[in-house]
Parts: C-alpha cells; sequence; structure tokens
C-alpha cells in the first residue's frame, strides 16, 4: 500500500514488485551466505534463523541427502501466537517425497522464550522414534528465537565430554 502511494502506482502493480523483491531476495539468500552441508545445530541455525522474527509460531524442516546438502526447505506448520500442531506424517512426508535421509527441524518461540517445554521435548522423542522406523534420522530440533536458539536433541541426549 505504502509503494503504491509513494511511486503513484496502481496496488496490484506495487504488490507485483514487492514479490519480485522478495523472490530475488530468496534466490540470493538460498545461494549465498548459507552452508553447503548442514550438519550441525549451530550451521541449522545459520540457515534458519529468520524464523526467530515471526510472530506466529512456525516449524520448519530442512531436508538433507546423504551428504547432509539441503535438498528441501520447507514451512511444515504455522501455529498460532503460543502453539503448533506437529503430527509425524507431516514432517516425514516431504523427507520420503524427495529422499531425504535425515531432518533438521526448527520451530521459533515468538515470547523470546528459548526453553523447551515439555511439549516440545515429548514431540521430539516422539519424532525421532518415527525417523528410526522409516530410516530417516532426525539430526536435531531448534528452537529460535530473534537472538538465540537451543538444541532438544542436544537437552535429551546431552553430548558427552569424551568426543
Amino acid at each position: 500500500q505504502r509503494l503504491a502511494e509513494a511511486a503513484n502506482i496502481p496496488l496490484v502493480k506495487a504488490c507485483q514488485v514487492v514479490a519480485s523483491f522478495e523472490l530475488g531476495r530468496r534466490y540470493y539468500a538460498s545461494q549465498a551466505g548459507r552452508p553447503a552441508q548442514v550438519r550441525n545445530a549451530k550451521q541449522a541455525y545459520q540457515y534458519m534463523k529468520g524464523i526467530g522474527a515471526s510472530q506466529k509460531e512456525q516449524l520448519r524442516g530442512l531436508y538433507l541427502n546423504s551428504q547432509y546438502q539441503v535438498v528441501h526447505d520447507e514451512v511444515i506448520s504455522v501455529g498460532s501466537l503460543t502453539s503448533n500442531i506437529v503430527h509425524p506424517r507431516e514432517v516425514f512426508q516431504p523427507a520420503i517425497e524427495r529422499g531425504a535421509v535425515a531432518i533438521i527441524l526448527a520451530h521459533n518461540h515468538p515470547s523470546g522464550r528459548v526453553e523447551a517445554t515439555n511439549a516440545d521435548i515429548q514431540i521430539t522423542e516422539q519424532l525421532v522414534v518415527a525417523g528410526d522406523i522409516l530410516g530417516i534420522e532426525l539430526l536435531d530440533h531448534l528452537i529460535i528465537t530473534a537472538t538465540r536458539y537451543i538444541s532438544i536433541i542436544e537437552l535429551i541426549n546431552p553430548p558427552n565430554g569424551d568426543d
């Protein structure tokens, strides 16, 4: 609306211009500044940190091939300000369709609280089991806020100091 008024162009044309810039932004973001491989929580956060600013909770999945390269990136679901419904079939269907061998999930907490809820931990555990059955590894599940992230997988299975 502001562009249409400022440029004195029809609203439809302004929408086309905004959409063109958005497509360009997405293309550039997919090509530059992103790791060729996503293997850990830090790399996944760098790839998906943009969801931290969303005002609605959303669940996003990165679907990876055997070299941990992203073969698909999808917003799986969008919830309300405080909740999101997750079911394993929605998480694993894109992986099966694209032949992915691993998944990294992330969801945001619009409240800014980076702590995992009991529901976050339970669904992550459920998804790990479902992935084991399907032969598709859930590498991680992140909670992302505007400024931070945590790994739910590391909460469930803390890394030992022997590595």
